[in-house]
């Protein structure tokens, strides 16, 4: 007879098969997005606001024995302890230390949301909604820059609190009024660079509060990736005059230059008086204030300045970009990027050019007829028009209903590809791409191997995609993959690495741990799946420094951490100890078994979801 937990996968299957009932994103209790990934917050230089934590969940794809192991004798929350403060002045250099690292392909980087809701039970209705993503370095070797990333992350943790805290106050005041308003505060990251000279990012801020409008702030932030350093404008160039020269031009060429605040000018030079040096934020400014700031980060492309709404004009003028090419030779050649084929970030209601696989330029705006109401549920339309104005676009209708990010990627043969990823049901998301080289734009398929989640595409010859696989428990997994001559995504290996840390704020900053629930004696373990052997069984155990393999037999009652799996056909653990060992699993009917034996009679702690 098939078992319950079985019964499950068999129904889930048939779910994702039918299309099953469709979910808006905020009904969904088992999130995908947090699953996913464990969260490493980091502050922005703008106000910050508080979650309630949904435990995320990661596991790096090439961590060594000795940080496996030493991450076992951890805190109970899993996570090591923050580092001082690294802000130096621009003078300071990378020491040799900082510089043992190996230069990566690809940086594996996820951003995990965290969600913190309060319902009014009174009025039935959600008075305040709060999202923050975090930022975790799942590529073993960059601890000095996590450790960076969470002394940011702990004053955001603490300004989120506050904020959350005073909007349950203030939300009392529209409930005496008899309307219901609800508190909404967005905090989400985009990544820009992230290799072996810089990890730089982007936060952006909407919130609306109760004000006379909703704010949107933008933070650029940029990091020395080995060292973990803050970078100030002194470290990336030498000649930080021409770049102010150049800043000042573009503003003053600026079509609504004529709207900005009498001594507007005096703003832009303070903030390059004061550049450098960094602060907490990892944003150039002398005394952390917002009127020194300086703000800024490096993409693909070169260096771009941040102007928010406010800094130097009224709030309807909105925030600017001043970007500086690489190519303008302004910037120091070591922190130039080099990316193979760069992936472009794109965004609906925003306006961008490409050129496609013939050479020929060719302008796109990008909008969305997205979902209807409560009671109605569509999968979303997106509008791909020659300018913004253009009355006939080509309507390509997507696989999921909730749109997540897209990017334009470039194949070998610089053939242009719009990737869409987009949430469907049960949190399951999916990626759509787009031909972008024909006369009109044409969907080629629905990628059948995952999609992007939480993950960015930097480069299109080395990025993420994650899935969920169910194999002795339900697993989220990764891998990476390249886009092929045809456009769509191929994977650069045949396994897949489990996200399996269990790490959580609340763990890290109040001390509490939940455990995993499944086994108690395993609660204090930094992994949110842990199993533990019932009975001797058959390994194959990977031989130190090399691809060899032998059989072994490991005893009843040893902690098993799963890593990796081919999801087919077995997967493999690591011990407490550092050592990986293969599990060869048979699936027949749903049934996973193990040397004939079933899998609840081999392993204690398998869950499946559901």
């Amino acid at each position: 007879m098939i078992q319950y937990r079985n019964m499950i996968r068999i129904l889930e299957l048939i779910w994702k098969i039918s299309g099953g009932e469709k979910m808006r994103k905020r009904d969904i209790g088992m999130k995908m997005i947090t699953a996913l990934l464990s969260a490493a917050m980091m502050t922005a230089s703008v106000t910050g606001c508080g979650t309630e934590n949904e435990a995320a969940k990661t596991d790096a794809s090439s961590k060594v024995e000795t940080k496996f192991a030493a991450d076992v004798k951890e805190s109970t929350s899993g996570f090591t302890e923050t580092a001082e403060s690294s802000s130096v002045s621009g003078s300071e250099s990378t020491s040799e230390e900082d510089k043992t690292t190996p230069d990566d392909k690809l940086i594996i980087v996820s951003f995990p949301s965290e969600y913190r809701n309060h319902w009014n039970e009174d009025k039935n209705y959600g008075d305040i909604e709060v999202r923050v993503d975090g930022i975790q370095i799942m590529s073993d070797g960059y601890e000095k820059l996590q450790q960076t990333i969470t002394k940011c992350d702990k004053k955001l943790w603490d300004d989120s609190e506050q904020i959350y805290n005073e909007s349950l106050e203030d939300i009392k005041e529209f409930q005496d009024d008899d309307r219901n308003f609800t508190c909404t505060y967005d905090n989400t990251v985009k990544l820009k660079r992230a290799d072996s000279s810089v990890f730089s990012y982007e936060r952006t801020e909407y919130s609306y509060l109760g004000g006379a409008h909703p704010s949107t702030l933008y933070a650029g932030y940029a990091y020395d990736t080995l060292s973990g350093r803050q970078l100030c404008l002194d470290d990336v160039t030498d000649d930080k005059d021409k770049i102010y020269e150049e800043v000042m031009k573009q503003l003053e060429e600026s079509e609504d230059s004529s709207a900005f605040f009498d001594g507007w000018q005096d703003t832009i030079k303070k903030w390059f008086d004061n550049s450098g040096k960094t602060d907490d934020t990892g944003s150039d400014t002398e005394d952390g204030t917002e009127e020194s700031h300086l703000n800024w980060y490096l993409d693909e492309t070169g260096l771009s300045v941040i102007v928010n709404a406010y800094d130097i004009g009224p709030y309807a003028m909105g925030s600017r970009k001043i970007s500086i090419p690489y190519d303008a030779g302004l910037i120091k050649k070591e922190y130039c990027a080099e990316l193979k084929y760069p992936a472009q970030d794109v965004a609906l209601y925003e306006g961008f050019t490409y050129t496609d696989v013939d050479g020929n330029e060719k302008s796109v705006y990008l909008s969305a007829d997205e979902n209807g109401d409560d009671d109605e549920y569509r999968n979303i339309v997106l509008n791909i028009a020659k300018a913004e104005d253009d009355t006939s676009p080509v309507k390509i209708t997507l696989s999921g209903y909730y749109l997540e990010s897209m990017y334009l990627v470039t194949a070998p043969d610089g053939g242009k590809y719009l990737y869409v990823d987009s949430i469907s049901d049960n949190d399951w998301n999916e990626l759509d791409v787009i031909d972008m080289n024909s006369d009109e734009p044409q969907l080629i398929k629905n990628s059948d191997d995952g999609a992007l989640y939480d993950f960015n595409i930097l480069d299109s010859d080395s990025f993420v995609m994650a899935t969920r696989v169910g194999i002795l428990g339900t697993y989220n997994v990764y891998r990476t993959y390249h886009v092929g001559n045809d456009g769509t995504p191929e994977a650069d290996e045949d396994e897949y690495t489990i996200i399996n840390d269990d790490y959580d704020w609340a763990e890290r900053h109040t001390g509490e741990s939940k455990g995993t629930g499944t086994i108690p004696e395993l609660d204090n373990l930094p992994y949110y799946s842990a199993l533990k052997t019932k009975c001797d069984i058959s390994v194959m155990m990977h031989v130190d420094g090399s691809d060899e393999k032998k059989q072994e037999t490991i005893p009843a009652g040893t902690v098993c951490i799963p890593y990796k799996t081919d999801v087919k056909t077995y997967v493999t653990f690591r011990s407490l100890d550092g050592k990986e060992f293969d599990v060869k699993v048979d699936i027949v009917n749903y049934e996973d078994t193990i040397d004939g034996k079933d899998q609840d009679d081999v392993f204690d702690g398998i869950t499946y979801a559901g």
